[in-house]
Parts: structure tokens; C-alpha cells; sequence
């Protein structure tokens, strides 16, 4: 379910981005004669493709490949249909997400039933859909755990798991804050705030960053990140 707030969100956040980015960084993407995006940078190059089916694509010569369904990229991130700046964006921060790796492939679907599906080629499979309430229940595969992730009408994002439970909402001070039942407490300043909605695109993507770190220890989410 695609929420009004995410959207007006995440354009925001995403020309954001694009402002951040260096007028360096902006003269080394050009457009091949099939129109992609490519990329090429002492001996490293990549490149944003349209698939056959509508979706996008990301690879570069290091063998990594990260493909996104048509019916994905338009529930998840439709700031980038025919938006070629943000596909731009979309780009460089997949280059700078794995640059420095290789043989990495993954790929991002929704199945006939709208259950979104994440998988990868070392063994990780997460996949999510929407209960009544309009929470996020991931199953991660791989590992056989259950994590429900939503808002409540305050504003609250909430994360449970088991035993485990986290939060991220903002104080009295008008300031992010995120716990958890390890104990974790952590108040972010307006500037962390701000690199984080840059670097993640999302509240919800921050505070899934957020339970990496503090809560799962950064051993069952780094890779969907």
C-alpha cells in the first residue's frame, strides 16, 4: 500500500541527493546509443539499462547485477519512471554501493499475489506484503524469521520480532529518536537525520539501517542495505 507521505517523502529526499552530487560525478554519466545511463571512471564502469519487461537494471564490469521489476520500481520507487535525473541518482548510488565488490547479483519482484520478493546469489531471500493493519510483515527465508515493521497514527514506527522490539519516532524536541529492547537509546541531531533520509531515501528505510546497527547487530540486514 503506498502511502502519500512516502512518496512527497522520497521525491524530496531524492532531488535532494541530486543536488549533493558533484558537478564531477554528474560529467561522467553519459547516454550509450541504445539511451542508457553509463557510467565510466578510471577503468570502472556500470550502467542503469531498462529491461526487456519494463524494469531496470544495474551492472557493471565487476560482474555485479542488481535487476528490479517493472511492477517493483512502480510500487516502490515511481519518482523514476521517465524521471531521467533520478535515474541518474539511482545510479550513482548503486555505484557507490558496489564498486568494491564483485559477483554480486540480486533481484527485486512482486508475485502474482503483490508479495514483494528480495533474493541474492549468497543465499538471502527476504519477502514481504501488508497485513490488514497496514504493517510490513518481512519473512526472511533464509534465516526463518518473522519481523513486522508499520506506523501507527502518531507518527511511531514500530518493529517487533520475536522478543524483540524497536522504535523510531520523534521526542519533545523535535528530534528523531531510536530504542530498543536491548536498551539502545539514540537521539539524532538534524544534520544525522538529514544524511541518513539521503543515504536511505526513506524514514522506514533508516530505521530498518537502525535495527542493522543496534538491535540485530548488523548480521541479518546488511544485505538489504
Amino acid at each position: 500500500m503506498k502511502q502519500p507521505y512516502k512518496l512527497v517523502l522520497r521525491t524530496v529526499v531524492l532531488f535532494a541527493s541530486i543536488l549533493a552530487v558533484t558537478s564531477v560525478s554528474a560529467q561522467r554519466i553519459e547516454k550509450d546509443y541504445k539511451n542508457n545511463l553509463t557510467y565510466y571512471h578510471y577503468g570502472y564502469n556500470a550502467k542503469l539499462e531498462k529491461s526487456f519487461f519494463g524494469g531496470l537494471v544495474f551492472s557493471d564490469n565487476r560482474g555485479n547485477k542488481v535487476e528490479y521489476s517493472k511492477e517493483y520500481i512502480e510500487k516502490e520507487y515511481p519518482e523514476l519512471i521517465d524521471n531521467e535525473e533520478g535515474q541518474r541518482m539511482f545510479l550513482m548510488d548503486h555505484i557507490s554501493r558496489y564498486k568494491y565488490t564483485s559477483g554480486y547479483e540480486a533481484g527485486y519482484k512482486i508475485d502474482f499475489s503483490g508479495k514483494v520478493i528480495i533474493e541474492d546469489n549468497r543465499g538471502n531471500k527476504i519477502e514481504y506484503s501488508t497485513d490488514f493493519f497496514g504493517n510490513k510483515v518481512f519473512e526472511d527465508k533464509s534465516r526463518g524469521i518473522k519481523r513486522t515493521i508499520g506506523k501507527d497514527i502518531l507518527g511511531t514506527y514500530n518493529y517487533k520480532s520475536g522478543r524483540e522490539s524497536a522504535s523510531l519516532k520523534k521526542n519533545i524536541f523535535d528530534r528523531w529518536e531510536y530504542q530498543d529492547s536491548e536498551k539502545n537509546k539514540v537521539e539524532m541531531s538534524i544534520n544525522t537525520w538529514a544524511k541518513y533520509l539521503a543515504e536511505y531515501r526513506s524514514e522506514e528505510a533508516v530505521f530498518l539501517y537502525l535495527i542493522n546497527q543496534y538491535l540485530s547487530k548488523g548480521q541479518e540486514w546488511s544485505w538489504y542495505f
